[in-house]
């Protein structure tokens, strides 16, 4: 809590809740939960999409479906506009809100439009390699195409746990930080703390 937001009553030993009372940097284990929602809710709309949205590939007998030209936009529509738009609207996936996260610049005001941009387009980054490496002839080449997509994948999310703000790659570039928003519920009891502890200081 900073000094200057920091304010107590003398007569009754409580203290005004402040922003940092409410925030604090997002545990890993929460990332995790709402990062496997938010991929649950892409997979279950974008699926349907790819699976039913098909035309035969060629005229051979043979010919297998694959997914039209306009599912597949419609699928990366998906993919890229869920978290672009969700975070720059409303500073939270529904991954986040379900785990009480929430995206905000480095000094705590909304993400915005840009930095939830340029925060998408960092960690989607490694995930465009993928037709290069599809189309790479087998053999030890692909192979290391291969390795380098899963490193340039863990690069961007590894530096999450040991970061004391729980900021990735993309958090560093965007210039922004995922914050947990306490519960109302259990804002009063960590105030309260906080105020007794003044109160045996004072």
């Amino acid at each position: 809590m900073t000094a200057e937001r920091q304010r107590r009553d003398d007569a009754s030993g409580q203290v005004e809740e402040s922003d940092d009372d409410r925030v604090r940097p997002s545990p890993v284990v929460a990332r995790l939960a709402g990062a496997i929602v938010d991929f649950t809710i892409v997979v279950v709309l974008v699926l349907p999409i790819q699976l039913l949205w098909t035309h035969y590939e060629s005229f051979e007998p043979d010919a297998t479906k694959v997914p039209t030209g306009p599912a597949n936009w419609l699928s990366l529509a998906i993919i890229v506009g869920y978290p672009v738009i969700s975070i720059a609207r409303y500073g939270q996936t529904i991954g986040k809100r379900a785990t009480s996260l929430r995206v905000v610049r480095a000094d705590g005001r909304p993400a915005g439009w840009l930095a939830s941009i340029v925060r998408f387009a960092v960690s989607f980054a490694p995930f465009l390699t993928g037709p290069i490496v599809r189309q790479a002839p087998a053999g030890a080449g692909r192979t290391a195409l291969e390795v380098l997509q899963v490193i340039l994948m863990a690069a961007v999310y590894l530096p999450i746990p040991f970061d004391d703000q729980r900021r990735g790659i993309h958090d560093r570039v965007a210039r922004t930080r995922v914050v947990t928003e306490l519960p109302p519920l259990l804002r009063a009891p960590i105030s309260g703390q906080i105020a007794q502890r003044l109160a045996q200081t004072g």
